[in-house]
C-alpha cells in the first residue's frame, strides 16, 4: 500500500536560541532525515522536503496503516513535524470501481 504523508514543521521544531536549534537538529531533524534517507534507498519512500526544510511531501510504501504508524514512530522528526497521512488508492482499483458503477447505471437504464 502507498500512503501520502504531508509533513510540516511545528513549534517544537523551531528553537528560540542557537542552543535550542542545535539540540533540535542533533536529536530530531538529522536523525529523522537519516531514517528517511534509508527508506528512500530501500525503495520505501519517494518525495522530499520543500526548499528550506519546513514541509515535506512523501509517498511511503507500507503493508498496512499499522506498519506505517510504526515506521513513523521511529522518526525523531515526529516531535518537530506534524504529519497528515492519507492512504492512496491505486488507479486500477479506482477504474474497476467506476466501471462497476457504470454497469449498475447501464443496467438500471434498461
Amino acid at each position: 500500500m502507498k500512503f501520502l504523508a504531508l509533513m510540516k514543521i511545528n513549534n517544537d521544531g523551531i528553537g528560540n536560541s542557537d542552543e535550542e536549534n542545535r539540540k533540535i537538529l542533533t536529536e530530531k531533524i538529522i536523525p529523522g532525515l537519516k531514517i528517511l534517507e534509508s527508506w528512500e534507498a530501500d525503495g520505501k519512500l519517494e518525495g522530499g522536503l520543500f526548499h528550506g526544510q519546513r514541509s515535506a511531501v512523501l509517498i511511503v510504501e507500507a503493508e498496512s496503516l499499522d506498519e506505517l504508524d510504526g515506521m513513523m514512530e521511529t522518526l525523531h522528526l515526529n516531535g518537530a513535524f506534524d504529519a497528515d497521512i492519507i492512504e492512496l488508492q491505486p488507479i486500477s482499483d479506482a477504474l474497476a470501481k467506476d466501471e462497476e458503477v457504470l454497469k449498475t447505471l447501464d443496467s438500471s437504464d434498461a
